[in-house]
């Protein structure tokens, strides 16, 4: 039942993300005090929740031999802590002065590499799957350690940031779904083998074509 939910969400992709957009400006409009921090109290269960399935079809050992994967990484590291950042400081000076709350989301939007979604679209567009999830892994794991510094220099004095705060943060929402999507890889592979674990692989995301919308 999952696994065709799952299925249906693929087949339908573009008009999930634009339906769950509407809906989450429309409702967030109208809900309470009560219901908003009880939603930001499941943001970090949900983005595990995302990532986690994500995990399972990345190969760690393909991350460790990045090389074979170098101009693809290489290029998405540069976009998302070279030109994402320099971006994100000119559009707060232009847009946010005087608005430090609106410049640090814009800051965290810009600087933390997409995850989850990164393999459907990748899927949509027919391109390097499995580039992207190696690119995807190793720009999640730099943003552990770039992030925070990055903050610390752009945020203007008087902001409340609690770099081991953001750390944990980013432990709970990278690394930790990395090992528990690796261990789980590593059981399904023992329990099924690699036939059987290519069948698996389409209900843990990446496997969308653009032919299938």
């Amino acid at each position: 039942m999952i696994g065709e939910l799952f299925r249906t969400i693929k087949a339908n992709l573009v008009s999930v993300v634009v339906v769950s957009l509407f809906l989450g400006l429309v409702v967030g409009q109208v809900i309470g005090p009560g219901t908003k921090t009880a939603l930001q109290s499941a943001v970090l269960p949900v983005l595990f929740l995302m990532i986690y399935p994500m995990m399972i079809n990345i190969d760690l050992q393909e991350v460790l031999n990045v090389r074979l994967h170098a101009r693809v990484v290489l290029a998405s590291l540069l976009l998302n802590f070279g030109l994402a950042p320099l971006v994100a400081v000119g559009l707060a000076q232009l847009f946010f002065q005087g608005t430090p709350e609106y410049a640090v989301g814009l800051y965290f939007i810009a600087l933390i590499p997409t995850s989850g979604m990164t393999a459907a679209w990748t899927g949509l567009a027919g391109g390097d799957l499995e580039g992207a999830l190696v690119a995807m892994a190793v720009n999640l794991l730099a943003a552990v350690v770039i992030l925070p510094l990055y903050l610390s220099v752009l945020l203007e004095q008087g902001v409340g940031f609690d770099p081991a705060a953001l750390y944990r943060q980013l432990a709970l929402i990278v690394v930790i779904p990395m090992v528990a999507g690796n261990l789980t890889r590593r059981y399904l592979l023992r329990r099924y083998g690699q036939e059987g674990f290519k069948r698996l692989k389409p209900t843990f995301g990446g496997s969308v074509r653009s032919g299938s919308c």
